[in-house]
C-alpha cells in the first residue's frame, strides 16, 4: 500500500500533471489545453482553477527544491522499508537513506519558499472571500490566508523534526529508535497521497459546487489524511517496539534456559 502512494506522488510530479515539468512551455500547454477539454466535456469541477496546476511554471527553485526531492523521497521509501535489503544489501539501504533523508530537508527548504512566494492555495488559488460561510467552519483556513500556513509550518517542523532524530538515531547506532522516527517521518509525509485521493472523491461527488466548498473539502482532506497517516503511523512504531520487547524476553528466556542446562551438566 506504501509503495502504491509512493508511485502516485511520483506519478503527480513527473508524469501527469507533471507539477516538476511546469517549466516547459510545451508541457503548460499541453496541461491547458487538457484543462480545458476536460471543462467542455463537464470532466472537471467547474469551480478547481487552473492555477492549481501551473503555479509553479514561474519558481524554478520550487520545482527544485520541493517538487524534484518529493519524487525522490518517495522512490527512496519502499528501499528503506523493504526488510530483506536492510539485512541483506545494507549499502544500498545506507544510500537510499541518504538521497531520503536529504530530500526531506531539501522539501522544507521549498516550502519555505512556498509559503514566501504566496502559493499557498488560501492565498493563491483560492482567495478568502472576506466573509465567513456556514459550509467553512471546518476549514484549516477559514477566512484567514495565516492559519493555513500557520498549520503548514507545523507539520513541517514535525516533518522536519522526525527526520533528524531518525538521522541522529541511525549515527549513534541507536537503530530501534532510528527506525522508529522513520516510520513517523514517513507518516508525516506520505499523507499528501492519501489527501489527493480523497479530494478527487469528495470532487467527483460535488462536480458544481462553489469555489469556497472546494476550498473546504481541500482542507477537511487534509485533516482526515493526516490524521488517518499519523494513526497508522503510530501503529507501526508500537507494534514494531512490541515485536522488539517480545524479542528480547525470547533472548533472556533462552539465555536462562542456557544457563540452567549448563549448571545440570556440571
Amino acid at each position: 500500500v506504501t509503495t502504491l502512494m509512493c508511485l502516485n506522488i511520483i506519478k503527480d510530479v513527473l508524469v501527469f500533471p507533471a507539477s516538476y515539468q511546469m517549466g516547459d512551455p510545451r508541457h503548460i500547454e499541453l496541461t491547458v489545453s487538457r484543462y480545458h477539454e476536460l471543462k467542455r466535456q463537464e470532466k472537471s469541477p467547474k469551480s478547481m482553477p487552473l492555477s492549481i496546476f501551473t503555479k509553479y511554471q514561474e519558481h524554478r527553485v520550487v520545482r527544485l527544491t520541493h517538487l524534484l526531492p518529493a519524487a525522490v523521497w518517495s522512490g527512496a521509501i519502499p528501499l528503506q522499508l523493504h526488510p530483506g535489503l536492510r539485512s541483506k544489501c545494507p549499502q544500498i539501504h545506507r544510500m537510499a537513506g541518504y538521497a531520503f533523508f536529504t530530500s526531506s530537508f531539501l522539501l522544507m527548504i521549498g516550502l519555505g519558499f512556498i509559503i514566501s512566494r504566496g502559493l499557498m492555495c488560501s492565498r493563491h488559488d483560492f482567495p478568502p472571500l472576506g466573509v465567513p460561510m456556514p459550509h467553512r467552519k471546518f476549514s484549516i483556513a477559514s477566512v484567514e490566508i495565516a492559519n493555513e500556513e500557520l498549520v503548514a509550518i507545523a507539520m513541517g517542523m514535525w516533518f522536519t523534526y522526525t527526520a533528524l532524530v531518525a538521522v541522529l538515531a541511525a549515527r549513534r547506532g541507536d537503530f530501534v529508535r532510528h527506525q522508529k522516527f522513520a516510520v513517523r517521518h514517513i507518516g508525516s509525509g506520505i499523507w499528501v497521497a492519501i489527501h489527493r485521493l480523497l479530494f478527487v472523491d469528495m470532487l467527483s461527488q460535488n462536480w458544481d459546487d462553489p469555489p469556497a466548498r472546494v476550498k473546504n473539502n481541500f482542507d477537511k482532506a487534509t485533516l482526515v489524511s493526516l490524521a488517518i497517516c499519523t494513526f497508522v503511523a503510530e501503529l507501526v512504531v508500537r507494534r514494531g517496539a512490541l515485536a522488539v520487547k517480545r524479542q528480547h524476553e525470547a533472548t533472556k528466556t533462552s539465555q536462562l534456559t542456557t544457563k540452567i542446562v549448563m549448571k545440570k551438566v556440571q
